[in-house]
């Protein structure tokens, strides 16, 4: 089935593109970056599904960005709707199966590490898997590995503070509590979110060139109850700043990059 989606998608975009950036919560507005635009939804791709989840349009958008073509996966899969990590991840291999190697991943996140703050971004270098999916022992932390390399001059030029940080990954759907969000603090997380761990498996097994982007849309573990409308609210506030990062980095690794 991945070779079939793939050539579906290539029967539709007609070549190779050189970035693939998967739109995390809220973060769909990143498609206005790029001109001459196909949009495929998912539905039409053989072996995808439609994604139920606010904030993800469950389409693909391909186009050109100043010369560097790019295919942008507005929305994703989440281990929570249903699915299994195999099938959350299998996008990463369509979209290698193209022959994209280069992928950004990004996402909004609760704030763990109360140094940092809503608003910030941070590029993620390190992972905990609290899935427990595979066994119950407290996770190590999983360095990323083939990361693309953010030039400090770009970091710099964009009016949002951006550090580099651990994300955690949960299931979800629900929201940390106060206790859970201490754990995650104690294990050394930065921020939590639902998604982008297996994705980044996925593509570091298929040695694919990867960035991950987590903003901090909430406090995890705050006094007050949080809705996934507030995270796409805040979202939004910082969102033109996220996209001209992206779009920054993109125009810096296209020439350096395969």
């Amino acid at each position: 089935m991945i070779e079939i989606s793939a050539n579906y998608l290539l029967s539709r975009i007609k070549s190779i593109p050189k970035f693939c950036v998967v739109a995390g919560s809220g973060l769909s507005s990143i498609e206005s970056i790029i001109k001459d635009k196909i949009k495929i939804n998912f539905y039409d791709v053989p072996g995808f599904n439609s994604t139920v989840i606010k904030g993800h349009g469950g389409y693909f958008i391909f186009g050109n960005l100043e010369g560097c073509l790019v295919l942008f996966s507005i929305g994703r899969y989440h281990y929570y709707e249903g699915y299994s990590k195999e099938q959350v991840s299998m996008p990463i291999r369509v979209f290698q199966k193209i022959g994209i190697k280069n992928i950004i991943l990004t996402n909004s996140a609760g704030c763990v590490n109360r140094k940092n703050s809503i608003g910030q971004l941070l590029i993620i270098d390190k992972f905990l898997d609290c899935s427990y999916i595979v066994n119950s022992k407290s996770p190590n932390k999983v360095k990323v590995k083939n990361q693309i390399k953010v030039n400090s001059q770009i970091i710099n030029s964009v009016d949002i503070k951006i550090s580099y940080g651990t994300y955690a990954w949960v299931l979800g759907p629900t929201y940390e509590t106060i206790a859970e969000t201490k754990d995650l603090f104690n294990l050394g997380a930065d921020s939590v979110g639902m998604s982008t761990f297996p994705e980044y498996q996925q593509a570091n097994k298929l040695n694919m060139n990867i960035l991950i982007l987590s903003y901090l849309s909430n406090y995890a573990g705050g006094s007050e109850l949080i809705t996934h409308q507030e995270v796409l609210d805040e979202t939004s506030k910082h969102v033109d700043e996220i996209n001209i990062f992206i779009k920054q980095i993109i125009k810096q690794d296209q020439k350096t990059l395969k």
